[in-house]
């Protein structure tokens, strides 16, 4: 397990176009640059650039910069960086334009190293340097080579005051900026991130198990398009979902909806019927149980003897069904009391309302008939 790449911006020049015939009798064909890796103190040092190209893939014009993702080999002798580029994106425009490059960011490639530790306390040259010497492999020129890569960091910073210094035979992962050529044929990079005994994925649900599989079913069962970009990472959709519950209509906790209200209201259709036709009735008078001692099993909860009456024409809702409690003989009698009351009380309002509808005559006819009498009168006098 051991990798050496960087990223970064590189300008190529002089292409020569080489050919490499594989195992297998193939023939490979690449576009090789002359170019340098830039370090953080703004030196060059020499590098050899090649990719992949098809036989009818034109070169690039000198003095191209591009954007590339490469395998890099620094040989032991400090010679020429072999460079192995994987991605290249170059930059738009030409070369022999003014201000080709105005708005390039002054920045210096970054590299990126996994490998094993060979010296935890390499020669520095400077008692403000910390740093460990790694041993790392890639495939570069067809075929693997080794890099030693001494990853140094300052103790003047606070941020790696406290940080030690890597075991012997340890896995190690680290990038940074290069440096430039160090001691004992390696390279040096001032490194801006550091992982120390790296081991392989924990299956069982250390590093979070097994990532998920694209277009596999979401939470609420319905299929998921995978998309090139999203604002919601893997695996918070639940969380998501519960954040949208909170703000939103309380859910049943029954019903295991991740989005919106729930997808039945609580309660059952028939009592919500039920409570639908109580509402447009007025309070009518419960049926009288046939004895004091079955009130105790009577849906209707009975009203007690020293409750205040409810008055004529007001709305009842329904309520929950409840046992009523059982009356004893004297409550019974009050309790149809208050029902004969009650009962009487409703027909005399009944009545008279009736009577004064039957009395009074309507306003259209009583002006007609006495306009009818004013015209006999008329008649009358004439004659």
């Amino acid at each position: 397990m051991s990798s050496c790449s960087a990223k970064g911006y590189f300008c190529l020049a002089n292409a020569r176009r080489v050919s490499v015939t594989k195992a297998s009798g193939a023939i490979a064909y690449y576009w090789q640059y002359a170019t340098t890796l830039r370090c953080n103190d703004d030196s060059a040092l020499a590098a050899e650039f090649r990719i992949y190209a098809r036989f009818s893939d034109p070169s690039l014009p000198d003095n191209t910069l591009v954007e590339a993702v490469a395998q890099v080999h620094f040989p032991s002798d400090q010679g020429t960086i072999l460079i192995e580029c994987s991605e290249l994106n170059p930059f738009p425009g030409h070369p022999s334009d003014l201000g080709y490059d105005d708005h390039v960011p002054n920045t210096y490639p970054t590299l990126y190293v996994l490998g094993t530790v060979v010296d935890s306390e390499p020669s520095l040259g400077d008692p403000d340097l910390r740093g460990c010497t790694l041993s790392a492999t890639d495939y570069v020129r067809d075929g693997f080579k080794d890099s030693l890569i001494q990853c140094t960091w300052s103790m003047s910073s606070r941020r790696w005051q406290r940080t030690p210094i890597p075991r012997n035979n340890t896995i190690t992962y680290s990038y940074g900026l290069p440096v430039g050529w160090g001691s004992a044929g390696s390279f040096r990079i001032t490194i801006q991130g550091l992982a120390m005994s790296v081991g392989p994925r924990d299956t069982h649900g250390g590093n979070g198990g097994a990532p998920p599989t694209p277009g596999a079913a979401s939470v609420d069962g319905s299929p998921s398009k995978k998309r090139k970009f999203t604002a919601v990472a893997s695996g918070n959709a639940s969380t998501a979902g519960a954040q949208s519950s909170s703000h939103g209509a309380p859910s049943n906790p029954a019903v295991g909806r991740v989005f919106g209200a729930p997808a039945t209201p609580v309660g059952s259709d028939d009592e919500m019927e039920e409570d639908n036709d109580d509402d447009n009735k007025t309070n009518v008078a419960s049926p009288v149980p046939s004895s004091p001692h079955s009130a105790a099993t009577s849906a209707v909860p009975a009203p007690v003897a020293d409750s205040p009456a409810p008055q004529s024409g007001t709305v009842q809702l329904a309520s929950t069904p409840t046992a009523a409690p059982a009356m004893d003989a004297a409550t019974y009698e009050a309790f149809l009391r208050f029902q004969r009351e009650n009962a009487d009380q409703d027909n005399g309002a009944g009545a008279s309302a009736h009577a004064e509808s039957s009395t009074t005559p309507a306003c259209g006819k009583a002006n007609t008939s006495s306009r009818g009498r004013g015209r006999k009168r008329t008649k009358k006098a004439s004659a």
